[in-house]
């Protein structure tokens, strides 16, 4: 049996163009051998765990909310998704929140990218938590210093 290459190009698009998923041979398998609903099978290489996984919808910009995870081609923070669904909003009552147009798929790939990256973004909610606590400080003492 030939090696594939172990690259496959998931066939993702974004404004950008295609995206492609390294897979790394070898490692532990993250979906079945045969996709529900597909009667060929795939291949060891294409079954197994991303090594390096991109997401479609999400970027990052140091210019663009200090770095934050975000949906791309807006302002829109992973952190400002997640939190919309831990305060119990469906994902498609998330679409319309942020008076911008979001489609399913940004919001899912949000989520998707939380759910794969919790470290991350727990430590983003902290940032946004002590960014906000040093403000409110800043706030105060400026009120008591006016009087």
């Amino acid at each position: 049996m030939r090696r594939r290459s172990p690259t496959w190009n998931a066939g993702l698009k974004n404004s950008k163009g295609i995206k492609t998923i390294t897979i790394e041979p070898g490692a532990a398998r993250a979906f079945p051998a045969a996709p529900i609903g597909m009667g060929d099978t795939m291949s060891p290489a294409m079954s197994t765990t991303a090594a390096a996984l991109t997401y479609p919808h999400i970027t990052r910009d140091p210019a663009i909310r200090g770095g934050q995870s975000r949906l791309d081609g807006s302002r829109i923070a992973v952190t400002d998704i997640v939190a919309a669904e831990q305060d119990g909003h469906r994902p498609e009552e998330i679409r319309t929140l942020f008076g911008a147009s979001l489609t399913l798929a940004q919001v899912y790939a949000a989520l998707a990218y939380y759910y794969d990256h919790p470290a991350e973004i727990e430590e983003e909610f902290r940032m946004q938590a002590e960014s906000f606590a040093q403000g409110e400080a800043a706030r105060s003492l400026f009120l008591k210093a006016r009087g």
